[in-house]
Parts: C-alpha cells; sequence; structure tokens
C-alpha cells in the first residue's frame, strides 16, 4: 500500500507536468500595443523621482499600458527606434533588441535597454522604405 505523502509528491509532479506543458501565450511573448504618435502622454518626473540625476527630463511615453514604477525613477529616456522590413511583428523581440541596441548609443558601454511597445502606428508615403516603429527606455539617452 502506498503512503500519502508519495501518492502526494506524484499528483504534484504530474501537476507540475501539464503545468510545464501549455505554450506560453503570445501577450507574454509579444511587446505591447502603442498608441499614435499624436497620443504620447508626457510624464514630468520633477515630483515622483526624488533621487533623480540632474539631467532627468520628462518621460515621452508611447505605450498604452502604463509606466513601470522601476522607469519613473529619472534615469531612463525613452526613444524610438526604426527596424526595417515589409512586416511589423511584436513578437520578433530579439531581432527588435539587436537593432535598437545598434541605434541608442552610450559613452561608457553597452545600454541598459528595455522593449517597451509597439509598432507605432505610421502613415508612411508609398516612396518611403518600409519598417516599423518601436519605443525602447534607455539610460544612455543618446539615439541617432
Amino acid at each position: 500500500m502506498r503512503s500519502k505523502p508519495a501518492r502526494h509528491r506524484c499528483a504534484l509532479a504530474l501537476g507540475l507536468g501539464l503545468v510545464a506543458c501549455h505554450e506560453p501565450t503570445d501577450g507574454a511573448t509579444c511587446l505591447p500595443p502603442a498608441r499614435p504618435l499624436d497620443d504620447v502622454v508626457e510624464i514630468p518626473l520633477d515630483d515622483i523621482a526624488a533621487n533623480a540625476p540632474p539631467w532627468a527630463q520628462t518621460l515621452r511615453w508611447y505605450c498604452e499600458d502604463p509606466p513601470p514604477d522601476e522607469l519613473l525613477d529619472g534615469w531612463y529616456t525613452s526613444a524610438l527606434i526604426w527596424v526595417d522590413g515589409e512586416d511589423c511583428d511584436p513578437c520578433d523581440r530579439e531581432r527588435i533588441a539587436s537593432l535598437a541596441v545598434t541605434q541608442v548609443c552610450d559613452a561608457e558601454g553597452p545600454p541598459a535597454l528595455r522593449l517597451l511597445c509597439g509598432p507605432i502606428p505610421l502613415s508612411l508615403e508609398p516612396w518611403q522604405r518600409k519598417g516599423c516603429v518601436y519605443a525602447v527606455a534607455t539610460t544612455s539617452g543618446c539615439v541617432y
């Protein structure tokens, strides 16, 4: 006869195995949606970031989601990056991040970079190159 603790361990292992088999949802792996550029929100950091560096500025927020608290300390600035291509894929986070790093610079080494949201809806003219704009947060403050 099996003991109760052994049965509990088997049930727990089975439960954990089933949980491990679930595929992650697209919402967890893709960037959240962005608002149109003319709907950008400016968040003044003067009152909410007590320990902000002297160069801290207003944070321009492009996303539909509210900004996480860790971005409201005055050390991050928001920036827009361009990703060439016919297809705007907010789930291709590796490609977006690798292109963002090349567009954000820091004199002291690699920037602290966070992907925020996108693509930001833009109306491109037919003669303009195809691509998408995404919002990032960086501590370097240098975008070209």
